[in-house]
């Protein structure tokens, strides 16, 4: 069984480059992805993420990743977390904060189905 993918797309660089370099750290259970915003429908097909953190879902986001984290939409200090079509809003979202929310796509994305979308 493979490890959950995660993609991290977000603005500004330094910013996803701390987190993915977190996460990777704190949950070498997960495969840890970084790309520019504008490559993500790319990376869609190319990695087949199954969790997305990024400044803006875009539509292949929405087709293609179980569960996504939208990270300050429009400017707002909240978060938007999506997991198999069930959305929340978070709002002030701090890193450990963020690092649950993964923690909870990941658990709910295995106990769905066993193992993660794609192989």
């Amino acid at each position: 069984m493979r490890k959950t993918r995660v993609l991290l797309a977000n603005a500004p660089r330094s910013y996803r480059e701390v987190i993915a370099s977190a996460v990777h750290d704190l949950r070498p259970n997960l495969d840890v992805f970084v790309a520019e915003p504008g490559e993500i429908e790319g990376k869609m097909e190319s990695l087949a993420p199954d969790v997305v953190i990024c400044s803006e879902v875009y539509p292949a986001v929405e087709r293609g990743a179980r569960a996504w984290i939208q990270l300050y939409p429009e400017g707002e200090q909240t978060a938007v977390v999506s997991v198999e079509g069930e959305r929340v809003t978070l709002p002030n979202l701090e890193f450990f904060g963020l690092l649950s929310a993964v923690d909870r796509a990941d658990a709910a994305l295995r106990q769905g189905t066993g193992a993660p979308r794609r192989d």
